[in-house]
C-alpha cells in the first residue's frame, strides 16, 4: 500500500522514539514502559444517506443506504512515560485492516478494502491497584480503493477515551481495555450526488474496540 496510508501511524512512531531518546530524564520522573495490544473494532457508518429510486411509487422514491467498515482486527503499540504517581503520558499507534460494506434495504455488498491508521497522545490515570482510565486526541487516516473518499480529507482529528484493568497472569503483566473513538467524516463524492440520485450526509463516526495487551518492558513507578 502507499506510504501515505500510514501517515498517522508514522507520527505516533516518531513520538515513541521521542519517548525513548530522553529515557534517562523520563526515568527520573516516573519510568517508562511499552505495551502491545490486539483486539477487534466495530464502527458506525462512514456514510449514511438516501438513494433515489425513480421507478418507485410516489412517496417511496428513496431508500436509506449505509457504507460501514466491517468488524476487523486492531493492533496497537503504545509507549508510556510517568509524569507523577498514578499519572502517565501515553503515545500510541494503531492499525486496522478491514473492508467497507454497503447496505441498502435488505441487500449488502462489498465496497472495497480498507486500511486505517491512527496515532493518539493521551493521559492515563491509574485508579487503585488494577483499574485505569485514559483520554486524549490524535489523528486517524483512512485508505481505501473505494470512491467514497474522493475529494475528502483522509487524515482527520480523533478523540479517544478508554478504561480497563491491569492484571498479573503467569508472571506477565497484561491488560484488558475498552476503547472508544470519535471523529467527523464528510464525503465530497456523495454529498452532492453528482447526478446519481445518491446523496450522503456528513456526520460523526464512532469506533469501539475491545483489546487485550501485554507490557513488553519497562515499568512505571
Amino acid at each position: 500500500m502507499e506510504s501515505v496510508m500510514w501517515r498517522a501511524a508514522t507520527l505516533s512512531l516518531v513520538g515513541l522514539v521521542w519517548l525513548a531518546v530522553p529515557g534517562a530524564a523520563w526515568a527520573q520522573v516516573g519510568g517508562l514502559e511499552v505495551e502491545a495490544r490486539a483486539g477487534v473494532v466495530v464502527s458506525t457508518p462512514l456514510v449514511e444517506g438516501a438513494a433515489a429510486l425513480p421507478a418507485a411509487p410516489a412517496g417511496e422514491g428513496a431508500q436509506t443506504f449505509r457504507v460501514t467498515p466491517v468488524l476487523a482486527p486492531l493492533v496497537v503499540v503504545a509507549g508510556r512515560a510517568g509524569l507523577e504517581p498514578n499519572l502517565s503520558l501515553e503515545l500510541s499507534a494503531g492499525w486496522t485492516f478491514s473492508r467497507l460494506e454497503g447496505r441498502q434495504g435488505g441487500e449488502a455488498w462489498s465496497v472495497g478494502d480498507l486500511g486505517i491508521g491512527h496515532a493518539v497522545a493521551s493521559l492515563r490515570r491509574r485508579m487503585g491497584e488494577r483499574l485505569h482510565v485514559r483520554g486524549g486526541f490524535g489523528l486517524i487516516h483512512y485508505r481505501a480503493d473505494a470512491g467514497v473518499f474522493e475529494g475528502s480529507p483522509r487524515l482527520m482529528p480523533v478523540l479517544e477515551v478508554g478504561a480497563g484493568a491491569d492484571l498479573e497472569l503467569g508472571g506477565a503483566r497484561v491488560s484488558l481495555t475498552g476503547v472508544g473513538q470519535a471523529h467527523s467524516f464528510g464525503s465530497t463524492a456523495l454529498r452532492g450526488g453528482g447526478g446519481s440520485g445518491i446523496r450522503g450526509e456528513d456526520g460523526t463516526v464512532y469506533r469501539f474496540a475491545l483489546q487485550a495487551g501485554v507490557v513488553l518492558g519497562g515499568g512505571l513507578r
